[in-house]
């Protein structure tokens, strides 16, 4: 029994190492400083998941998104809005906090844009969040040499891989007792 006591633990130990929650990096930029979109005061503000586990350029600290949305000045984009030129690129430090960056879309369905860049992103320019309705940048939205900030959190809901977890160890210690029952009647 004890064998199997260690069996189990090492397989709940697998399954909660492999259902790890994603992390969301979520990006909060300054209050823009030229605004011609909202008389409220707007920011940008972004959330990012990375799939760290599966990016194939991951060696060269290039990871794949797994998801993201930005919103800013009443305007939003994700990765399901019909867009041209996306561009994203992320520096990461060794604890995986972003440092540098640049991400840039152009919305076809509302043509509209954003861009937000920072450290050697920016080409030698200031740091700058920007937005517009509009591809020929008539009004707009933007704050420059202010950078925001990005914080990192974990998912708050389990996943579907941490319920079955709970299961399969329920299951486990289940035929544990059973067998353990069994063998104290005979």
């Amino acid at each position: 029994m004890t064998l199997r006591a260690i069996v189990c633990g090492a397989l709940f130990g697998i399954a909660g190492v492999c259902s790890a929650a994603d992390m969301t990096y979520t990006y909060t930029g300054n209050f823009f400083e030229h605004n011609d979109l909202t008389a409220e005061p707007s920011r940008m503000v972004a959330h990012f998941v990375f799939d760290f586990d599966h990016s194939p350029q991951a060696a060269d600290n290039i990871y794949a998104i797994k998801r993201w949305d930005v919103s800013a000045a009443g305007l939003s984009f994700n990765q399901a809005t019909p867009s041209f030129l996306p561009q994203f690129k992320f520096a990461f430090d060794g604890n995986m906090n972003i440092v540098e960056w640049y991400m840039s879309e152009a919305n076809t369905s509302g043509w509209s844009a954003f861009s937000s860049a920072a450290g050697r992103f920016s080409n030698g320019y200031p740091a700058e969040d920007f937005v517009t309705p509009y591809v020929n940048w008539g009004q707009y939205a933007s704050v420059q040499g202010k950078p925001g900030v990005w914080t990192a959190s974990a998912a708050p809901v389990p996943e579907p891989a941490a319920y079955l977890t709970l299961i399969a160890g329920l299951a486990c210690l289940a035929g544990l007792r059973r067998r353990s029952g069994k063998s104290q009647a005979t």
